[in-house]
């Protein structure tokens, strides 16, 4: 997956705003990043684990749960392109994540 063929989708996310196509694709070359793939029901974080990162969804769908001791399962909310996960957890003082 080449992060060259997102930069247009990335440079309409708010927190791009501002940037053009040739800037970002410029600021991420120069910067570390990783992109990865996961596989349909694959668990992406648990709950109560630290967040350390900034994710951004490329393409797809993530859903987030809670799941319960019981087994039980409820979908809390979802994310698709060109959403992003860990902003409002990355620099707060409790930086875990609430669900999975």
């Amino acid at each position: 997956m080449d992060i060259n063929n997102y930069v247009d989708m990335l440079t309409c996310i708010s927190l791009f705003d501002g940037f053009t196509s040739d800037e970002l694709a410029q600021i991420l070359d120069e910067q570390s990043y990783k992109i990865a793939s996961y596989k349909k029901d694959t668990v992406i974080y648990f709950q109560n684990q630290r967040c350390t990162t900034l994710d951004i969804i490329l393409q797809g769908k993530i859903l987030i749960q809670r799941i319960a001791a019981d087994g039980d399962v409820l979908t809390v909310s979802s994310f698709g392109s060109g959403d992003y996960l860990g902003a409002n957890l990355l620099f707060a003082q409790n930086n875990t994540y609430p669900m999975t």
